[in-house]
């Protein structure tokens, strides 16, 4: 959520193992612009949402469920991303990255997980 908007954005960025800092960013809500407008259908602050990250091959797919709202859904063929070669995995990380570099010097992020689960199968 920025500063002057009452809603936030959901997005997320995949980074390939090719070194050259190239992150991939996938907006699903909103924008992850500095300056992006209120998202129409944006989170509001205290607003509960679940995700579901799903990796099947090369398919990746992050699902957001909110209650009362459509599901919102990105998917992303990571083929290309040289996490499928051996001893190359693909790992998530759960948290706010808070990145205000022009607000007050007090400001701060806050993010609560309720619960965090996570499943994994071989072929």
């Amino acid at each position: 959520k920025l500063k002057d908007n009452t809603l936030g954005s959901i997005y997320f960025a995949h980074e390939p193992t090719d070194g050259n800092g190239s992150e991939q960013w996938h907006e699903m809500i909103g924008s992850r612009s500095s300056t992006a407008s209120n998202p129409s259908d944006g989170i509001a602050l205290n607003e509960k949402f679940s995700y579901a990250i799903k990796v099947v091959g090369d398919i990746l797919t992050v699902t957001i469920y909110r209650e009362g709202k459509e599901d919102v859904v990105k998917t992303v063929n990571m083929v290309n991303s040289g996490f499928n070669v051996s001893g190359q995995y693909m790992y998530f990380k759960a948290g706010v990255y808070h990145v205000n570099n022009s607000g007050d010097a007090n400001d701060y992020a806050q993010v609560t997980f309720y619960a965090l689960e996570k499943t994994h199968t071989t072929n």
